[in-house]
């Protein structure tokens, strides 16, 4: 894009500001989007701001982000090739932005009609989540955890691209997680992980 408008709803009030888009910039994001579609993609490039210098004042007016990064979570909905762009990770005065608050992305329509594409023939997924937490009483089972490991095994299972066994429930525990992350296929695939998080 030339340029984005970014909207900050907040406390029922809109604010609106916009910020310019070099050329420079829309090529590095492209460069950053056709990496993470590649067969073959470069690990250094996997973060943005590191990798390509682009940070989240490029992308998101710096008075805007400013205000936004005050709140307690922060919802970002982009827009088209900005899908694509790992939100939390972006840098902003020399921190992540998540390291101002908690960040989610939410997609909006025009990304679901990405969602049937065909994805690279090479790539191989290891899947381990929805794990059973045994005597932790206070944290549940993650809500679709395991419906979502179901579709993405499907999806892989197809082509006959999983690595080594699917893990949830009690098997899905460190030992299991440094298995698949050891295992012989390994190498250049991608590690699925469906189960809660926590700050440290």
């Amino acid at each position: 894009p030339d340029q984005v408008v970014a909207v900050l709803l907040k406390e029922r009030k809109s604010t609106v500001a916009s910020v310019e888009v070099s050329e420079e910039i829309n090529s590095r994001l492209k460069c950053y989007q056709r990496n993470l579609q590649s067969e073959l993609p470069d690990q250094n490039l996997y973060d943005i701001s590191v990798g390509l210098a682009v940070g989240a004042k490029h992308l998101v007016p710096p008075e805007l982000l400013r205000q936004a990064l005050q709140a307690k979570e922060l919802i970002v909905v982009p827009h088209g090739p900005l899908h694509l762009v790992p939100w939390a990770s972006l840098s902003f005065n020399n921190k992540r932005l998540f390291e101002y608050c908690p960040i989610g992305v939410l997609p909006n329509l025009s990304c679901i009609l990405n969602l049937g594409a065909d994805f690279s023939t090479r790539s191989k997924v290891a899947l381990i989540g929805s794990p059973d937490y045994g005597e932790l009483s206070f944290v549940n089972r993650l809500p679709n955890a395991e419906k979502e490991i179901e579709m993405i095994k499907q999806k892989y299972s197809e082509r006959g691209r999983i690595i080594g066994n699917v893990l949830t429930g009690a098997n899905a525990r460190e030992k299991g997680f440094w298995e698949l992350a050891n295992h012989k296929d390994a190498e250049g695939g991608i590690l699925h992980i469906a189960c809660h998080g926590a700050q440290r």
